[in-house]
């Protein structure tokens, strides 16, 4: 079955405003320097989520493109370490998405300055048990993951892919 226009249509422009939003807080954050009044990496955190959790619950996620490929985009900060290791990109989503969604996110800081963010999975979801899987990324890279996703899975234009939602959620 496939998807209806405006099925297709809400995903995109609720993903749209969300990137619009995230680029508005970063526009005033350089603007307004140094402000505590907005935390730009919690906006970006909270649009990660929104961008990822879609992508996660309602797309098919048919890309086994290797992580490896988001580097020849420009990533250059994706240091993963533990047993389940994300190799694709559609697993890296389902990665972000759980360790997002869980609050499993710690900021890493110079000077007060948030610098990096590490997020990581328990195993068997369970919050007492070890971590599986840990991830440290500079802002900067989380940043561009906001970007590179989304277009990615056809959420924003231009669209590297057709947006197909999950057959569960026609």
């Amino acid at each position: 079955m496939e998807a209806s226009a405006s099925q297709v249509e809400r995903l995109r422009d609720f993903a749209q405003r969300t990137h619009a939003n995230l680029g508005f807080i970063d526009r005033y954050v350089a603007q307004h320097q140094p402000t505590d009044e907005v935390y730009e990496v919690t906006q970006l955190l909270n649009s990660l989520l929104w961008l990822v959790v879609v992508a996660d619950e309602w797309l098919v996620l048919h890309e086994l493109v290797p992580i490896d490929a988001l580097y020849r985009e420009g990533l250059t900060t994706l240091r993963l370490t533990g047993d389940e290791i994300p190799t694709d990109i559609a697993s890296l989503t389902h990665f972000l998405r759980n360790a997002v969604s869980h609050v499993n996110v710690e900021v890493v800081s110079d000077l007060g300055r948030i610098t990096e963010v590490r997020l990581w999975n328990h195993l068997y979801g369970k919050i007492t048990a070890p971590h599986k899987t840990d991830l440290v990324i500079s802002v900067t890279d989380l940043r561009l993951l906001a970007e590179l996703l989304p277009r990615r899975y056809g959420l924003l234009e231009p669209a590297s892919g057709p947006l197909i939602l999950r057959p569960d959620r026609l």
